[in-house]
């Protein structure tokens, strides 16, 4: 064990002193408030953590409510759990939740696949919208989003709707939506910086401030990052990553109610690959404006721009490009009929350019959609009920309709039995339809234009309910769900002369499985969360080779869990250990033996210490046991490693 991971242990033990002492404290002054009036506890709220049924969400129904009252599976990461995960990047903070898996390499710099209720992330996370306040984020060519490149400083909280999504997100909400929500410079005026050092090298740095104010606010956070990587080339170069961040927003309060938010980031990356060394540059720009007309209508309107610029430099003397740009427009219009009847439907528009120079081949395509959706959610006594559609029109293969409908029932306090059921789809992107001729492994890849876009339908059972056991809060959010998706596809050989391979809608899958997530609220201080999935995700059609089907569905784990104790103190102090369990999967679509990735499970250990009221140390160590495992089938993961930072609040 080196030296600095035995400093960064007995930082990480120090802190979990602390924190046990503290809880003992805490208990003890538990049993003194729960003697107090409800007044007095309101007065001095001292709850430092609460179970997230109680949170306000947007990203299940695109108006907020309550976490507990949507007819769909939800999951929330708090701003306190943002902030005490001291994450690098931002898929790091949805590791752990029920549903969703996430494969890395391990590598900084490379991004990660991500799949949701079954269905494959490809490779990255294709069949996942992902939204930044609301604006659409997901890139033009692969139809991917790079998680590393949300500043995590600027992270609120990040919402994930669990499941299809199309009737109100369109295409690519196939598996699900993950909303990143961006802190609100309005709520506080606050300065902090933030420097850590950790294993292979890794330097990270940060500074944000935020200007609070009554009318007018501000937001501006930047930062770099740099590691050597924990993996090197064939030439013994690094394969290391370096990048920078910006990001910006400026929030205005109208009259009436009504508010103007602009926010800008650009953000770039280089790192030294095996065979080529890769510059990034990822920007955007966004204008979200709120228009309350009274208490029972308003009116949202977001433009947005991105901009995405990859540029290879290949080691034997050529280069790529891949120029990304997407311009879009929304306008929602919600409309309060009753106390249990709001109308909500929207129009949106954008069009998407890819610029690729590849090795073989340049391509210059351009693509535009436009949608219009509607909702309406109707109580009735102890049931709410919602039903909505979306008709999308895509220039390259036509209208896609998208319903959806959805019961809750809420036969007592704290109890809510929801049902939901709908259609989603996910469009061909601008590299399957029309990618140049790519060898990659002696084979030939290209593109299809007469793709036709993957369809899936699904349904859910679900119940979420907030109980008290031996004295403790306890939330519980079970779900079962079952999914078929048609026209799925795959690349297949079309050529043998020379070896060519071409995506074609060729697969039907079949998807079933249930999700369990259990919170407890040990004391004010301490909770515990618990995660299990099991997915069943195969093959029901495979027209090239009948024998594969019934085989499970590659890269997809029928069995997921995880567990989360976090510690919160009053002073400041923070500690958490998180746990991962993932089970054994297949690395291909017949499920031969060779290629089969067994289990793994890992613990990271999280902590900050205040040292005044302005200063504190904070620390991580991921993989304490130092596991060997894949998660992909690419290299074996980095063994321990660990973080220790310094931090200032101005």
């Amino acid at each position: 064990m080196s030296k600095h991971t035995i400093i960064a242990f007995a930082v990480l033990s120090a802190l979990f002193f602390v924190s046990i002492k503290n809880v003992l404290a805490d208990g003890s002054a538990d049993a003194k408030e729960d003697g107090k009036t409800e007044e007095k506890q309101d007065k001095k709220p001292e709850k430092l953590l609460n179970l997230t049924l109680d949170e306000l969400v947007v990203v299940g129904t695109r108006d907020e409510q309550k976490l507990e009252s949507l007819s769909g599976t939800a999951s929330v990461i708090p701003a306190r759990d943002v902030e005490a995960a001291y994450a690098v990047s931002a898929e790091e903070l949805i590791d752990t939740v029920p549903g969703v898996s996430v494969q890395g390499s391990g590598q900084y710099g490379d991004k990660i696949i991500l799949s949701m209720r079954g269905l494959q992330g490809l490779y990255g996370a294709q069949r996942v919208l992902v939204l930044v306040d609301g604006r659409p984020a997901n890139e033009e060519y692969l139809g991917d989003f790079d998680f590393r490149m949300v500043p995590v400083e600027a992270i609120e909280r990040v919402e994930i709707s669990k499941g299809p999504a199309s009737a109100l997100y369109g295409g690519l909400a196939i598996g699900g939506v993950i909303n990143i929500v961006t802190k609100d410079p309005l709520k506080e005026k606050k300065g902090t910086f933030t420097a850590s050092l950790g294993s292979h090298n890794t330097r990270n740095y940060t500074a944000t401030f935020s200007s609070g104010g009554k009318s007018l606010a501000a937001l501006v956070t930047g930062g770099g990052f740099a590691t050597d990587g924990y993996l090197k080339n064939s030439d013994l170069t690094n394969r290391d990553w370096e990048s920078g961040r910006f990001f910006s927003k400026i929030v205005k309060k109208l009259a009436n109610g009504s508010e103007m938010a602009f926010s800008a980031g650009t953000t770039y990356g280089t790192s030294h690959e095996e065979d080529f060394k890769l510059n990034q540059v990822k920007e955007f720009q966004y204008l979200r404006l709120k228009k309350s007309f009274s208490d029972r209508q308003k009116l949202i309107v977001r433009i947005f721009r991105n901009g995405n610029y990859n540029e290879y430099a290949w080691k034997f003397g050529m280069d790529a490009r891949y120029h990304q740009y997407t311009a879009g427009a929304q306008a929602q219009f919600e409309h309060k009929f009753a106390e249990k009847n709001t109308l909500t439907a929207g129009v949106e528009g954008k069009t998407q350019k890819a610029n690729v120079g590849e090795l073989t081949g340049h391509i210059e395509e351009q693509i535009t959609e436009s949608a219009v959706y509607a909702q309406e959610k109707l109580g009735a006594g102890k049931f709410e009920f919602t039903i909505g559609a979306r008709i999308d029109n895509n220039d390259e293969f036509g209208s896609q309709v998208s319903p959806r409908a959805g019961i809750t029932f809420k036969p007592a306090d704290g109890t809510v039995l929801r049902m939901a059921g709908g259609k989603a789809y996910r469009p061909p992107t601008i590299s399957d339809l029309y990618l140049p001729p790519t060898t990659f492994m002696g084979m030939i890849f290209k593109g299809n234009p007469d793709l036709e876009p993957e369809t899936l339908w699904s349904g859910e059972l679900g119940v979420r309910k907030k109980l008290k056991v031996a004295g403790k809060q306890v939330s519980v959010d079970a779900a079962v769900f079952r999914s078929r998706g048609e026209d799925f596809w795959d690349y297949m050989v079309v050529n043998f002369v020379p070896l060519t391979l071409q995506p074609l809608n060729v697969n039907v899958v079949e998807i079933s499985g249930s999700e369990l997530e259990i919170a407890i609220l040990m004391s004010r201080a301490v909770k515990l969360t618990l995660g299990y999935t099991y997915t069943n995700a195969r093959y029901a059609k495979y027209e090239p080779d009948p024998t594969i089907e019934h085989n499970h569905v590659e890269e997809i784990p029928q069995h997921w869990g995880s567990a989360n104790l976090a510690y919160r103190s009053k002073e400041g102090h923070t500690a958490g250990i998180e746990l991962k369990a993932v089970g054994d999967r297949f690395a291909d679509a017949a499920n031969t033996k060779a290629t089969k990735l067994h289990g793994y499970w890992t613990i990271a250990v999280v902590g900050k210490a205040k040292i005044s009221e302005s200063t504190y140390w904070f620390g991580r160590v991921d993989n304490l046991t130092d596991e060997k495992y894949r998660s992909g089938m690419g290299q074996i993961q980095p063994g321990r490693t660990f973080s220790i930072g310094f931090g200032l609040d101005l």
